[in-house]
């Protein structure tokens, strides 16, 4: 199902969804709901934000809009979308990825 993914990702990824008990969710789903709305804490944060993004028909969780929207609140950031990702995207996408990091980490 992922192609582009190196094999040294595959099996831990398998291996943590056999893992994975769902109800642990739980108290972090709760947090999540009663947390102030991202667009008031993106607008606080004071150091740089590189935000990656993929491709939500490929399961991106990020829409474009919704991208357009943070980069016009926060007060220094990047945003960088990286096609054919979706929502794991280092593992969609690895070289791509780091090379964004590295990019934005040279210039921070």
């Amino acid at each position: 199902m992922n192609p582009t993914w190196v094999e040294e990702e595959i099996i831990p990824w398998a291996d943590s969804k056999a893992e994975l008990n769902i109800d642990i969710l739980e108290p972090a789903l709760a947090a999540v709901s009663n947390a102030a709305p991202w667009r008031e804490i993106i607008s606080r944060i004071e150091c740089p934000i590189l935000l990656i993004t993929g491709d939500p028909e490929r399961g991106a969780i990020v829409t474009p809009e919704a991208a357009q929207e943070a980069a016009q609140l926060w007060k220094q950031g990047e945003l960088v979308h990286i096609t054919g990702a979706g929502h794991n995207i280092r593992r969609d996408r690895y070289d791509e990825t780091m090379a964004a990091v590295r990019a934005f980490l040279s210039r921070t």
